[in-house]
C-alpha cells in the first residue's frame, strides 16, 4: 500500500497493525487515503508534490521547510509594504521633476519669489 513501509503507516495514524491489516484487506478510509496521497505525491490536486515529515518536496526535487512556509506570509506583508513605499517615492520624485523642468519658466521664478 502505496511508498511507504508498515511501520511508517502505523507511526502516521497512530494505528495499531491490527486496523493496518483491516486497511490493507478492506482499503483504508478516506482521511487516509487523502493522506497517503500527499506522502506519495499522488494527490490529485498536488500530484509530485511530497509532504513529507515537515518538508515539501516539489517535482523539480527543490524542497520547502514548514518553517520557510510560515515566513512566506511575513515576505509577502513586507513586499507589499515596501511597493507602497515606493510608489510614494515615486510620486515625490515626479513632483521634484516636475519642478525642475519648471525652474526656467517665469511660474517658477514667480513662485520662487513668492516663497521667498
Amino acid at each position: 500500500m502505496f511508498c511507504l513501509t508498515d511501520a511508517k503507516i502505523l507511526s502516521i495514524f497512530n494505528i495499531t497493525e491490527r486496523t493496518l491489516s483491516n486497511w490493507k484487506r478492506y482499503g483504508p478510509p478516506d482521511y487516509a487515503l487523502e493522506r497517503l496521497s500527499l506522502t506519495d505525491g499522488t494527490h490529485k490536486h498536488w500530484r509530485d508534490f511530497k509532504i513529507l515529515d515537515g518538508i515539501v518536496v516539489c517535482p523539480s526535487g527543490e524542497t520547502v521547510t514548514k518553517s520557510e512556509i510560515s515566513h512566506y506570509r511575513w515576505m509577502a506583508t513586507e513586499l507589499v509594504a515596501a511597493q507602497s513605499r515606493a510608489s510614494v517615492i515615486e510620486k515625490k520624485l515626479s513632483s521634484l521633476n516636475t519642478l525642475k523642468s519648471s525652474a526656467n519658466s517665469c511660474e517658477f521664478a514667480e513662485l520662487l519669489a513668492l516663497v521667498r
